[in-house]
């Protein structure tokens, strides 16, 4: 568990790095490459908290919270970098459980 912890907030807290200094350095050159690099760190930011505190309530006493599922994490991610546009598509091996659509 302590990995799964590590490795997700590790990983967005890169990405939210990145994506900062991407929109400082394309802020003049590129308002609507900096303001959606902004963006991206905000989604990023978002998912490390829900990502924390499903950790947290796992670890917790009585803990019922649903199991953190790849398959689930990698939708959210596909369906965030797609904007909704449906031009990535996500495809599973044979026998992974299929991912809930996103809302």
């Amino acid at each position: 568990m302590a990995r799964e912890i590590h490795d997700s907030l590790g990983h967005h807290l890169t990405a939210i790095g990145i994506q900062l200094e991407k929109a400082e350095a394309f802020a003049s050159l590129d308002p609507q490459a900096s303001a959606q690099a902004v963006s991206h760190a905000r989604w990023s930011a978002n998912r490390a908290l829900a990502e924390a505190r499903a950790s947290v309530r796992t670890l917790g006493p009585g803990s019922e919270s649903e199991p953190f599922g790849l398959s689930r994490a990698l939708a959210d991610l596909v369906h965030h970098l797609d904007g909704g546009s449906r031009r990535i598509t996500l495809k599973m091996p044979a026998g992974t459980p299929a991912p809930p659509r996103p809302g």
